[in-house]
């Protein structure tokens, strides 16, 4: 009897002192001080070397410490140590956000971001910087995600409305979306907004209508992109496209050869305008009652370009075939 009064005895003492434990448990994670050195226990964990996998969920402890501990801090005793905690991490926050989207875990990236503007936000630090709105919007937009990736490029074009790359990133994300009117609307607000950089929203625009096959309007905007900039070789090319899809092969092969003449490694020129002249010779020499005076020179030009195309791209069965027949005509091969 006396063993099991003994033994009761020392259960009751034993739920007693949980009790008391457990009590004592809750009674301290009422305190903020206790989510306080929560936060400082995992803020010491951190180190140069830890993988960032590990850092993201050490500073996503940290933050929700410090959060619990603001909510319970009603007296504001503790609120610069917070406020300390928070800024510390928040710096943090933006290194593992870019260590992430370099390598290519987008989704981690954007939380990261997200949880240093949520820090940074009016409702605690104050003091979100605007390159992070920038970051946050082009990792939403790897994502897919349009409509947050243009929230994110909205609020930074309100911090600083002379951001051209903000500008250029909404109006993509309103093509991107298929809202076209809003994209075209913004691209020619772009022209007067920002006159220095007229140039891309002229390239926007003539890019847009070779998309929609528009060429008259694509023309249009070539024209008035190398009535400024008059040694740009990939308008010219884009321009030698264009009258190639008007059928106006002459004029194509014009701009070809000034794309090659401000830029001799333009390949695209390059092979467009062999296939061009190519197709003109077969038909000179095919043809009856077809002036063949200018044949020789026409093939010999014709050859020293496909001989640059052979150089620059290996194993094109096309441009060796075209190269075998021209030296044929020549009769260089037999």
């Amino acid at each position: 009897m006396k063993k099991t009064l003994i033994l009761l005895l020392g259960l009751l003492l034993f739920f007693n002192q949980n009790i008391i434990a457990q009590n004592t448990m809750q009674e301290d994670s009422l305190s903020p001080n206790y989510w306080i050195d929560k936060a400082a226990k995992q803020h010491a964990l951190i180190q140069k070397e830890t993988p960032v996998s590990e850092k993201k969920e050490y500073l996503d402890n940290i933050f929700a410490y410090s959060k619990k501990a603001l909510f319970l801090d009603s007296l504001e005793a503790y609120k610069s140590v917070i406020y300390n905690q928070l800024s510390n991490i928040s710096t943090l926050y933006i290194f593992v956000g870019v260590e992430y989207f370099n390598n290519g875990d987008y989704k981690q990236a954007l939380d990261a971001f997200e949880k240093n503007i949520e820090i940074l936000s009016p409702t605690l630090l104050d003091q979100v910087n605007p390159m992070v709105y920038l970051n946050a919007a082009v990792t939403a937009e790897k994502l897919k995600d349009y409509d947050k990736a243009l929230g994110f490029y909205q609020k930074k074009l309100k911090i600083t409305p002379t951001d051209v790359a903000a500008y250029m990133g909404l109006l993509h994300m309103y093509k991107r979306k298929g809202e076209n009117e809003k994209y075209l609307y913004l691209v020619q607000k772009g022209v007067l907004l920002y006159p220095n950089k007229k140039m891309q929203f002229y390239g926007e625009l003539l890019n847009y209508n070779m998309e929609k096959t528009a060429w008259d309007k694509a023309l249009y905007y070539a024209d008035t992109i190398l009535a400024i900039d008059t040694t740009n070789d990939k308008v010219y090319y884009l321009r030698a496209y264009i009258y190639q899809e008007k059928n106006q092969i002459k004029k194509a092969n014009e701009n070809y050869k000034k794309a090659l003449l401000y830029n001799s490694d333009n390949i695209d020129a390059l092979y467009n305008l062999s296939t061009n002249l190519y197709n003109e010779c077969v038909d000179i020499l095919t043809q009856k009652n077809t002036d063949k005076k200018d044949i020789k020179s026409k093939l010999i030009y014709l050859e020293s370009n496909l001989e640059q195309l052979q150089k620059k791209i290996k194993k094109d069965v096309q441009i060796d075939q075209m190269l075998e027949n021209v030296q044929l005509q020549l009769g260089k091969k037999k």
